[in-house]
């Protein structure tokens, strides 16, 4: 059971680590990433007019809504320690629409509000409601904090504003970095950027949002598949080999009684089938408890390492038939050596059993 167990748990969670990372579309608020449709980046400012791309999206019917947003390099005053040098992320529209989502509290809303990232309220032991100091551009901001998020983009190290926080000091700002849009159907992402690239083909860049996640996590899970795998062949191996020793001494320990089984009737095939269903029983009962420690306790358990990656909480895409599925291999694992170890009783006649 104990076997089987550890195998299934490590085997789990390796499977359920590169489906999240594979689904990341799903859960990308959660890493602290927008969840709008397309993203469009200003390459050119030169040639770029922010009106003429505000009326494009005006007179498209497939645009639901969207959101600019640039970013600035805060610094804030942190006691006896070193300032906090953070990615401010400042929009024109609004944070909820776009995507992005808090672990608590609510995203700013007005001028005087600030979203933190959870080791920037780590670091300056701060809370909803308490108040911030930023400097931006060089000018001091008092704001109040209304909520804290994880990300693992910048580890967490980054805030959220609004553009009015901005303009308090700078009256002619306006945000025109990034256009973060979002459409009535998703289906139409990709004709829609193909149709953004060739009519600001000069100034900008289009791309899906979905796009832009799989450069950044594909490469990911491409690192992560060959350890991965190599770790859970290692523990399937183990786990055989070890079942398999252990087996093969209790068959030697009960031989004579295996012997007596044999003499008044029973096959060989009988007797290893009902020492490997034995074996069979307890690791299905290894295997069940090791979802349950893949999926629950393993993120549990990294929560200190996570947490220095800007996460809390680490959002898990379950496939639950690939789970169950990959942890029924230590299953397999545990009956071929549990068959294997009993292969002596076929080979030895009962009176030698007896014997020996």
């Amino acid at each position: 059971m104990a076997l089987t167990s550890i195998t299934s748990a490590i085997l789990v969670f390796s499977v359920v680590i590169l489906n999240s990372f594979t689904s990341i579309k799903e859960t990308s608020p959660s890493w602290g990433y927008d969840a709008s449709h397309v993203v469009v980046t200003v390459s050119n400012k030169e040639t770029f007019t922010k009106q003429q791309f505000e009326d494009f999206l005006m007179a498209d019917e497939r645009v639901k809504d969207h959101a600019w947003l640039d970013q600035f390099t805060g610094v804030l005053p942190n006691d006896s320690h070193p300032p906090l040098n953070i990615n401010v992320n400042v929009i024109e529209g609004s944070f909820d629409a776009a995507g992005y989502v808090t672990l608590s509290g609510r995203n700013p809303n007005s001028k005087n509000e600030i979203a933190i990232g959870l080791n920037v309220a780590r670091a300056l032991n701060k809370n909803i409601g308490d108040i911030v100091e930023v400097y931006l551009e060089g000018k001091p901001h008092f704001l109040i904090v209304t909520g804290i998020y994880q990300s693992i983009a910048n580890m967490s190290n980054s805030a959220r504003i609004t553009a009015d926080a901005i303009k308090v000091n700078n009256t002619t700002y306006t945000t025109s970095e990034v256009s973060m849009i979002n459409l009535l159907d998703e289906t139409v992402a990709t004709p829609f950027v193909e149709d953004v690239n060739t009519h600001f083909k000069s100034s900008v860049s289009a791309v899906t949002q979905q796009l832009l996640l799989d450069a950044v996590f594909k490469e990911v899970v491409a690192v992560l598949v060959i350890p991965l795998s190599i770790v859970g062949i290692l523990f399937i191996i183990v786990t055989c080999i070890i079942i398999f020793s252990v087996s093969r001494i209790n068959v030697r320990k009960e031989s004579s009684t295996y012997g007596i089984y044999k003499s008044i009737g029973m096959t060989s095939t009988n007797i290893r089938w009902s020492i490997t269903i034995g074996i069979f029983i307890l690791s299905i009962m290894g295997a069940l408890a090791g979802i349950i420690i893949g999926i629950k306790l393993i993120p549990l358990a990294l929560q200190s390492i996570i947490l220095d990656y800007g996460l809390l909480e680490l959002p898990l895409v379950i496939n639950w038939p690939t789970s169950i599925g990959i942890s029924f291999v230590s299953v397999i694992a545990a009956i071929f050596g549990g068959w294997i170890s009993t292969n002596v009783i076929a080979k030895t006649s009962p009176r030698i059993l007896i014997v020996e």
